[in-house]
């Protein structure tokens, strides 16, 4: 089975979602396959950046001495309004 256009959408959409809930939340590519059931996780980060979106990956060691890909979106601070 592919995916549609409109499925990746929802994914990105449940994504970003998944990062704004807190400030400091993480993404690690087995907790993307389980919340989301994708597969391809890189693909849809990639997509994500590629609207725009700063998501930084940083490699982490877990217990059994493999890196891991662990993303984080990087919130910008709302710009301060102007008074004229």
């Amino acid at each position: 089975m592919t995916a549609t256009t409109t499925d990746r959408t929802n994914v990105r959409t449940r994504i970003l979602n998944y990062f704004n809930r807190d400030a400091d939340r993480t993404l690690t590519v087995a907790q993307a396959q389980s919340f989301f059931r994708i597969k391809n996780v890189r693909a849809r980060i990639s997509e994500l950046r590629a609207q725009g979106h700063d998501i930084r990956t940083t490699m982490k060691s877990g217990r059994d001495g493999v890196e891991r890909a662990v993303y984080t979106l990087v919130k910008t601070p709302a710009r301060k309004r102007s008074r004229r």
